[in-house]
């Protein structure tokens, strides 16, 4: 699909002795937020989609993770956005959560991981 980018977001501790382990944790753990995330657009809960991207938002960067963190601090804003306005559209949520399950799909422990 055009205008996606399907390269592996990898941790700057990649390669950390200290870090790998809870890096490997976040990683594994990324599946079942993502599924989260869209449970939570699927059922129109705009309130669980914006806790789910503040969450990703603060712990992505700890873990190495600085751009999924910085695409969930914008998806974070755009559901803000229509808390704000009270938009609950379906179309709506869907767009503003897109790219932040797209980044989650591509969250790897190392570049010859697989997705998922």
């Amino acid at each position: 699909m055009a205008g996606h980018n399907l390269e592996p977001m990898l941790s700057a501790y990649e390669s950390d002795p200290d870090m790998g382990e809870i890096v490997a944790l976040f990683v594994a753990e990324m599946p079942d937020r993502r599924s989260e995330l869209r449970k939570a657009v699927e059922a129109g809960d705009l309130s669980k989609a914006i806790r789910i991207a503040h969450q990703l938002k603060g712990a992505a960067g700890g873990y190495g993770f600085g751009a999924l963190g910085t695409v969930a601090a914008a998806s974070e804003r755009a559901l803000l956005d229509l808390l704000d306005a009270n938009n609950s559209d379906f179309t709506a949520l869907r767009t503003a959560a897109t790219p932040l399950l797209e980044a989650c799909g591509r969250v790897r422990l190392s570049s010859s991981e697989s997705a998922a």
